[in-house]
């Protein structure tokens, strides 16, 4: 029996050389989208949300030119060594999407809590004994108040995974944690079990590269709501068909949404 709907997408990749090709190749079909804009010197924005645009621009030019990166590296066989980078983006992917859906909420926890992290580092740094142009010594940290209500999103990336019932994203997340930061994993990758020396990790993967095409995917999907006339999609379309999979991005469960209006506290 033949079903009357059409068939959908994957929402998943293979782990081998073919899967691989098929991310790089999404990638570049959104990375030279990307570079077009920018020669182009002109991109039209909604009037309502050109703020957010503003806010989070840094950050998508930095997803973009991180995935050019992971490619740079995979076509010099260093996958293992760009999962630092794909934790970054698979971060900053989310975190972009969760400011872009709440709006301004989000833009004042982050912040805050940019500032609490740079009250923290220059803390740090007069124990070391640095010292600043125009630091006297004397200035007082900024007066303790009560912390943002969303400023766990930005601080926890398990509690934003939360948010939006994305724990696979928090899986991936942890398991390239693993490159990050000393672990067991790292000191493992590249001995065979014959304790055989390798200068290349033991278990080829293409995990790292997958992910980063779909988290580009779900960036200019995030980016084109903010633009005028979705510029983006036929790019998005190509990168989906070049990737064989289609990638949506997750739902923030409504309770964690922008607050309404009448219930905003004062300022």
């Amino acid at each position: 029996m033949t079903s009357s709907h059409p068939a959908q997408p994957p929402t998943t990749a293979s782990d081998d050389q073919e899967g691989g090709a098929k991310a790089r190749s999404a990638i570049l079909h959104l990375t030279d989208a990307f570079d077009a804009m920018v020669e182009a010197e002109e991109i039209a924005v909604q009037v309502e949300t050109s703020h957010v645009f503003k806010a989070m621009y840094g950050w998508w030019v930095g997803i973009v030119r991180s995935s050019k990166a992971v490619v740079l590296l995979h076509d010099n066989g260093l996958d293992r060594e760009a999962e630092p980078i794909v934790r970054s983006i698979v971060q900053h992917a989310l975190t972009l999407q969760w400011v872009v859906d709440v709006g301004d909420e989000a833009l004042d926890a982050i912040t805050e809590h940019g500032e609490n992290e740079r009250d923290r580092m220059l803390g740090h740094a007069k124990r070391a004994g640095w010292s600043f142009p125009g630091d006297d010594g004397d200035s007082e940290p900024r007066a303790a108040g009560g912390s943002h209500r969303l400023l766990p999103m930005v601080k926890n990336f398990a509690a934003l995974c939360a948010a939006y019932d994305a724990q696979s994203a928090y899986v991936v997340f942890c398991l390239l944690s693993g490159t990050v930061h000393p672990s067991v994993a790292g000191a493992t990758a590249y001995f065979d079990d014959e304790l055989r020396l390798n200068s290349a990790p033991v278990r080829e993967s293409f995990a790292g590269l997958i992910a980063t095409a779909a988290c580009l995917v779900q960036t200019m999907k995030t980016i084109n709501r903010l633009l005028a006339d979705n510029p983006f999609d036929d790019a998005i379309d190509r990168a989906e068909s070049a990737l064989g999979m289609r990638v949506d991005p997750p739902v923030l469960k409504a309770e964690f949404g922008p607050q309404p209006p009448d219930t905003m506290p004062e300022a």
